[in-house]
């Protein structure tokens, strides 16, 4: 069997449509295009995304190709590259503006209309009347729905647009036919009663129904731009990292990784950084949720898009541009907003049959009416026909999954929790079993001094000043915990010990000149002179190492001087949130490459469920794949680089938003402050989500599994109803606000709820 082909994804920003048969159409016409496997349409976000096989995407430039086919479907299409926010923000007000322009024109000769035909109804005047004030709505307000209505039966497509141009055309062309021939009509025992006003009031509901979803759209798109506006359009960037360094103001475009940025109090960060010079509080609420600035010195990580609170300093870029965390929030965002669910799938598919069915009801409807209706058996047989049309407009279906995700999506972007999409929504729902890694997830996953134990006779304050300037220069994460510690002790306005001729013996420890006095720091062999120690510094290295501790040798001279005791500290949020997770029925497995007994204890202290410890990565994907077999939906939750694999293959990945950038990648979920609270927030806003999805669509199935039998006139023989078309174009256009109207309210969710 020849290999699978590489497929390659082409984004299309697609305007034009407004229900789920124009997805459907759209999707149907960009598979017709040679070279492409799959194309998805998102009616929320108003994109597509189009998969090409390597041979297609090798060849010539496939998207002028797409856009033919899209446009040959009767809707407008760009490359997204091409069509960036402002654009997409400034077509969807366009489309709005043109909506009330149309509304005007059929409110401002509606309204007469009325009045002439509750005056003088079955007049000639009032159908003469009738077909002045009636034209120019159906002719000018109308004209969109024509227009896309006949390209699509010029390729054989049906949407929305056909059932409303269908049901307008035969209100207002019976009524014409009546006002030029009403001889005719009277001769067959049909009255001469227009429809003009039902015509004119259908197309005034559906664009004011229009109007209004575009408006509710719109607002379920405001997380993206509210990200956007957290980034300042300039920086300023020093020449050198000195106080006398000139000052320039720069694009962001134009920064670059390593350059030196001056941050004042009050401004936004630009890009990713570090900080050289300085100390500050930071408002990072954008990533974590919590309202409170932390402290930030040097050495410190800064993000674009977070605040400087109270003092300037000075930040070394290490991400700039697309590379940001603010740009790959956004990034993660747009993508989980562009997504479909498997529930939507279903949608589409009901969606592009829907339309022909609707067809064939009206006309079966109309017919049944002309035969077995009661007089004038026409006048019922239109009614019946317009209403059907109108009625089952399938936006609704359409609009149902991708607004709920929207706003899901955009409401745990602002707190921190990125979901990336569709998929993940319908497997949280699932969920029985959550499997936590343990370094940087329930731990800080950085060793800090624990305890400090000086030989008898030293002075604790010199053995911690000399280890840490050993220290200073390193990288590793037991040195910077050593460095830090002695900072922390240190005497007020003490300086810092220079050390001279350090080496590093990789897996051994560090030695070098201090104050005359050689100093080594590492393990026991290493650093303790001649392997002796006193009594109580071996006591305390076998308690530390009975508890799972670290623990770091300190030799001066011809002295084994002192230790220090080091361990990973568990978060401070992760007992109250195993409870809250439990809480919810799911059952807590603990999985790390640490040993047995540090990883047993911690799982007690959390009341975790199962433990496993000393796993590699290949294990801990065996371990989910074991779990899965056991039957229900596992999510695993992780930080580093060795989790990534476990991740992609549990049914819901949670990254912790401090780890790696792999880990991110391969997760469905990243919680982007790194809390562990977000876990239990994130499967409560998926499921949240999830319900929303399930509500729409079921309001949106039934709404039509109702309307369209009392459109059609199933129930007038037991209870004389019928409902008239203009009644019709009303709930039609309440159907498709008030999916949109529910989502919404996902806006007001918040965190932290049990």
């Amino acid at each position: 069997m020849p290999p699978e082909a590489v497929q390659h994804e082409s984004v299309l920003a697609i305007h034009g449509m407004t229900c789920a048969g124009c997805v459907s159409a759209v999707e149907s016409a960009l598979r017709g295009v040679p070279g492409v496997s799959d194309a998805s349409v998102n009616l929320a976000t108003e994109e597509a995304r189009v998969v090409l096989t390597d041979e297609a995407a090798a060849g010539p430039n496939p998207v002028p190709a797409l856009i033919r086919a899209v446009e040959g479907a009767g809707y407008r299409a760009a490359p997204r590259a091409d069509t960036d926010r402002t654009d997409r923000e400034r077509f969807r007000l366009e489309d709005e503006r043109a909506n009330r322009r149309r509304l005007r024109i059929a409110v401002a000769f509606g309204v007469p209309l009325l009045a002439v035909h509750l005056l003088v109804r079955d007049m000639a005047v009032a159908r003469w009347a009738g077909l002045l004030l009636a034209s120019p709505v159906f002719w000018i307000a109308g004209w969109s729905f024509h227009a896309r209505a006949w390209r699509g039966l010029r390729h054989g497509m049906l949407d929305m647009n056909t059932l409303v141009s269908l049901g307008t055309g035969a209100a207002y062309g019976y009524s014409v036919a009546v006002t030029l021939a009403p001889d005719w009509f009277a001769s067959l025992g049909v009255s001469g009663h227009a429809y003009f006003d039902t015509a004119v009031m259908i197309l005034a509901f559906i664009l004011f129904g229009r109007l209004l979803e575009s408006r509710a759209r719109r607002q379920t798109g405001q997380a993206v731009k509210a990200l956007l506006t957290r980034r300042p359009p300039t920086a300023r960037r020093l020449d050198a990292p000195s106080p006398n360094a000139e000052r320039r103001s720069t694009p962001l475009e134009a920064l670059r990784g390593g350059d030196w940025i001056e941050i004042l109090p009050g401004e936004t960060i630009p890009v990713d950084g570090l900080i050289e010079h300085g100390a500050t509080e930071v408002d990072e609420s954008m990533l974590t949720g919590e309202p409170l600035p932390v402290p930030r010195g040097p050495g410190d990580p800064l993000a674009a898009g977070t605040i400087n609170r109270t003092a300037p300093v000075l930040l070394r870029a290490t991400r700039v541009g697309n590379d940001t965390t603010l740009a790959r929030i956004v990034r993660l965002v747009e993508e989980a907003q562009g997504s479909k669910a498997p529930l939507q799938a279903l949608a589409d598919r009901v969606a592009g049959r829907f339309v022909p069915a609707v067809l064939g009801i009206a006309v079966v409807a109309a017919g049944a009416w002309l035969v077995f209706g009661p007089a004038p058996s026409l006048r019922y047989a239109l009614i019946s026909f317009v209403s059907v049309l109108i009625i089952a407009c399938p936006c609704a279906m359409g609009l149902a999954t991708p607004t709920a995700i929207m706003v899901g999506t955009g409401a745990g972007a602002r707190r921190g929790i990125l979901l990336r999409g569709g998929e993940a929504l319908e497997r949280v729902g699932r969920l029985t079993t959550v499997v936590l890694d343990k370094t940087g997830t329930l731990t800080r996953g950085e060793p800090r001094v624990a305890a400090f134990h000086a030989a008898t006779g030293e002075d604790p304050a010199r053995v911690r000043r000399l280890a840490a300037a050993i220290e200073a220069g390193s990288e590793h994460p037991i040195a910077r915990a050593i460095a830090r510690d002695a900072a922390a002790h240190a005497a007020a306005g003490a300086g810092r010990t220079a050390a001279t001729g350090v080496t590093i013996t990789p897996g051994h420890g560090a030695r070098g000149e201090v104050d005359g006095a050689t100093v080594r720091v590492g393990s026991f062999g290493f650093a303790a002179f001649a392997g002796r120690a006193s009594t109580e510094l071996r006591d305390a290295a076998e308690a530390a190492a009975a508890a799972g501790q670290t623990v770091a040798w300190v030799g001066i001279g011809s002295t084994t001087a002192g230790l220090f005791t080091l361990a990973d500290e568990t978060r401070e949020d992760a007992a109250v949130a195993a409870a809250r997770l439990k809480r919810r029925g799911l059952r807590l497995v603990l999985a790390t490459g640490d040993r047995e007994a540090p990883a047993r204890r911690l799982a007690e202290s959390l009341g975790l469920d199962e433990v496993h410890a000393g796993l590699a990565p290949e294990d801990k994907v065996e371990l989910v794949r074991r779990l899965q077999e056991q039957g229900g939906a596992v999510a695993m939750v992780g930080d580093g680089l060795n989790d990534a694999a476990a991740l992609a293959a549990a049914d819901v990945g949670i990254a912790m938003g401090t780890g790696t950038d792999v880990a991110m990648e391969a997760a469905d979920i990243t919680l982007v402050g790194g809390g562990l609270g977000a876990i239990a927030d994130a499967l409560d806003l998926s499921r949240r989500t999830r319900r929303t999805i399930l509500h729409n669509l079921f309001w949106a199935f039934g709404y039509n599994v109702i309307a369209l039998p009392l459109a059609a006139g199933a129930f007038y023989p037991l209870t004389g109803w019928l409902l008239h078309p203009t009644v019709a174009s009303a709930a039609m256009a309440m159907s498709s606000v008030s999916v949109v109207g529910n989502s919404l309210r996902l806006r007001g969710w918040k965190p932290g709820a049990d």
